[in-house]
């Protein structure tokens, strides 16, 4: 005999929605983390479970109705709506919705994470929330701070470190260049100096269109002052000179000891004349020290000068040259006197 179509209404009904599952506990304590984590997966795979079983069941209904019966378009229409209407009832759409949030959430802080503290404030990661993500917010931007603050700390030590550096090798350079170019005993300038200026001087002066003159100055009889009363004795007499010359000359000319008693002083915009009367008075200045000994006469001064304009001469050491070889006529003249060497040139 032919089957009889079913009715509709003794069709085996469709199974009901699963029961909700309990409400979520509270979100944990900080401590609890790992005890929520657990929570919430258990929740999305109890929901994932659901969702297939619906489309399980709904799939058995919609080929029971089509192959085991002789069902119209109509009733197996009804089955496949009550199919879908059961995949979306008991779909995981909890679980879809909160994995998307979450995913969302993720990627957002992963942004900030990336532009925080270059170009966003450590501040901007701090949000409202006490779930994962919040508390997850809390810990990036606390580990943030901390090496933000020990990178601030370590740069400000790295910038301390090199001024400081900076400073105390600039300082020492000074000290080493001073050293390089004074002498220990008397405190002026020393030979180094003295070929380290004499250039600049000679060339200021041609610009300025000035004459520079250098002054040749050499102790009278110092060997017996060393030989009979001591290198002790003939050093201050060194150190007194070299102290009158520092003291006694202007603020732009400069006094050298370039030998063991021979000194040289540059004074620039002063004619020869000017500096022979220059040389009188250191003469009569030096012969005014105390001088308590007798085993050695009292020292004295033979000293030479000359002078060049601009475009003179083009070597530097000329100048020096020319005003040794007066001082040197001082001294065939009979000491403690300064010579010219317009003179010196006069007479040959």
């Amino acid at each position: 005999m032919p089957q009889q179509p079913i009715n509709p209404a003794d069709r085996p009904a469709a199974p009901k929605d699963p029961p909700a599952s309990p409400a979520s506990p509270a979100s944990p304590e900080p401590s609890d983390a790992a005890g929520a984590r657990n929570q919430i997966e258990l929740t999305h795979v109890f929901w994932a479970l659901a969702g297939l079983m619906g489309m399980v069941v709904t799939g058995l209904l919609t080929v029971t109705d089509r192959f085991s019966h002789r069902s119209n378009v109509t009733e197996v229409t009804v089955a496949v709506v009550l199919g879908v209407m059961t995949m979306i009832a008991v779909a995981p759409w909890k679980a879809i919705l909160s994995g998307s949030r979450q995913r969302r959430a993720i990627r957002h802080l992963t942004d900030q994470v990336c532009r925080a503290g270059h170009h966003e404030p450590l501040r901007a990661l701090l949000q409202d929330g006490d779930d994962e993500i919040g508390r997850l917010r809390r810990a990036i931007h606390d580990r943030l701070s901390e090496a933000t603050a020990h990178r601030l700390e370590a740069g400000h030590l790295r910038r301390t470190m090199t001024d400081s550096i900076r400073r105390e090798t600039g300082r020492a350079t000074d000290r080493l260049q001073k050293e390089v170019h004074t002498d220990v005993l008397t405190g002026i300038g020393n030979r180094r100096a003295l070929r380290q200026h004499l250039g600049q001087m000679l060339k200021g002066a041609g610009q300025r269109h000035e004459q520079l003159t250098a002054l040749v100055i050499d102790v009278d009889r110092f060997k017996p002052i060393n030989d009979r009363l001591g290198h002790a004795v003939g050093d201050e007499c060194l150190a007194c000179l070299g102290r009158m010359l520092g003291d006694g000359v202007r603020g732009h000319d400069l006094a050298f000891r370039i030998g063991g008693d021979e000194f040289v002083v540059l004074m620039p915009g002063v004619s020869a004349d000017i500096g022979v009367q220059i040389g009188h008075r250191l003469g009569q200045l030096f012969g005014q020290i105390a001088w308590p000994h007798t085993a050695a006469p009292r020292p004295t001064l033979s000293m030479g000068v000359a002078s060049v304009g601009p475009g003179e001469i083009e070597d530097p050491q000329e100048l020096i040259r020319r005003a040794d070889e007066a001082m040197y006529a001082s001294k065939r003249a009979g000491r403690a006197r300064i010579t010219a060497y317009y003179e010196v040139r006069g007479a040959a």
